[in-house]
């Protein structure tokens, strides 16, 4: 199998053909910024990310941000809140994934949603 090259040289495999998918061990949820929250802003950020083979995440990247398609008032706050799922998701661990038994990098999005109840 070969690796995708991303930008910046990391290198990770795709899910998929033999390479397992890794799971969520620790999620602690982003916060909410406060000028989104009195906007009422809701909505779900779209992050690239590798999981290394020790479980943690590195180069995140938005791939698609809340802010996309909101007036220009409310694009910084989609903003704020795309760089609160960036924190969020630094900080989660992960049950890395397995090719032959052995753990390797892979390459994943990952869905953060933001909602008010």
């Amino acid at each position: 199998l070969q690796p995708y090259c991303l930008p910046g040289g990391d290198r990770a495999y795709k899910v998929g053909r033999g390479i397992s998918a890794p799971h969520v061990k620790h999620a602690p949820d982003p916060s909410y910024d406060e000028g989104a929250r009195q906007a009422k802003l809701q909505g779900t950020t779209v992050l690239l990310t590798i999981i290394t083979p020790e479980g943690t995440t590195s180069a995140i990247s938005v791939q698609r941000s809340l802010g996309e398609g909101l007036n220009e008032k409310l694009q910084p706050l989609g903003h704020a809140l795309d760089q609160r799922a960036v924190e969020a998701v630094s900080k989660w661990k992960f049950e890395p994934a397995k090719f032959q038994g052995k753990p390797v990098a892979v390459v994943i999005n990952v869905e953060v949603n933001f909602r008010l109840y």
